[in-house]
């Protein structure tokens, strides 16, 4: 019965260990997807009010601010001048506004931010109204991801509790077990 025991306390030490391996792996892989957007150059694509649609080549990259990652080959690094395509900040009453297309490498080189202000135009009130609508949304998510990193600790602090308290375990009965052997000879 003991030998029972012991497998399974060994086999949920098992599951608990590579619970733990792949909360870490994760952790980790996700710390690797920053580092690699990292050698790439950064443009920030901004505008007053926020919540305009990025439009770059007839592709929505969703609301201001949105940050786009650029590889520039090794030309145009040289050069100190690059050029990427057309990108428009596009607000929800209709009105559009162009995004500068040539970038000074040597002069922002670790990235750019370009804020456009909404041009003149009906509809000012509609952009307004949705740019406190999309922070009020933001903020929403911004307390929900916080919980859920508040729920991820909470959870790996009790499952490393629990593997210390199986690991103890474990050793009071291989202690308890030494001492019936020694006792008793079984």
């Amino acid at each position: 019965m003991n030998r029972r025991n012991d497998n399974e306390t060994n086999k949920l030490i098992a599951r608990y260990k590579t619970m733990l391996l792949l909360s870490c792996v994760i952790f980790i892989s996700s710390g690797c997807s920053s580092s690699y957007q990292k050698t790439k150059y950064p443009i920030t694509y901004d505008s007053n009010p926020r919540g305009a649609s990025l439009i770059c080549n007839n592709n929505n990259f969703g609301y201001t601010p949105t940050t786009l990652y650029y590889d520039f080959d090794d030309k145009t690094k040289e050069s100190g001048t690059a050029t990427t395509t057309l990108c428009q900040a596009k607000w929800i009453s209709g009105v559009e506004k162009n995004y500068l297309q040539v970038w000074d490498l040597k002069k922002f080189p670790n990235g750019v931010q370009q804020t456009l202000q909404r041009p003149d135009g009906d509809g000012y009130e509609k952009d307004a109204q949705f740019t406190l609508q999309a922070q009020m949304y933001q903020a929403q998510r911004d307390q929900a991801d916080f919980a859920a990193m508040q729920n991820m600790n909470q959870f790996m602090q009790n499952m490393n509790y629990n593997s210390q308290m199986q690991q103890q375990n474990f050793q009071l009965q291989q202690l308890n077990n030494n001492l019936m052997y020694k006792r008793y000879g079984y």
